[in-house]
Formats: structure tokens, sequence, C-alpha cells
């Protein structure tokens, strides 16, 4: 998986060890945590717009 995203093995081992740990913070922690979802109905393409 680390070369498939050009990461070293030992930082993605890291990752999970810290993860396991519960110790893993990620930036996302600190943004807001709802996002509004806006749903629109499915419908013919419109033709004009493209």
């Amino acid at each position: 998986m680390a070369d498939k995203y050009g990461l070293f093995a030992w930082h993605v081992s890291q990752w999970r060890c810290l993860s396991r740990k519960g110790k893993l913070v990620l930036p996302g922690d600190r943004v807001q945590m709802f996002v509004p979802l806006v749903v629109e109905p499915v419908g013919a393409p419109d033709l004009a717009a493209v």
C-alpha cells in the first residue's frame, strides 16, 4: 500500500500503530464536523448546460 501512494512502509506502520493506540490526530479533527448536503431530484440531464 505504501508504494501505491508514494509513502515509506514504516510511515504507514507508524500511523497504524498510533491509530490502534488512539493517538492518531488528523488535521480534519479540528474542522467543522457537519457539512450540509444538497440533494437534487434525478431527472433528464440539462443539455443546455453542457
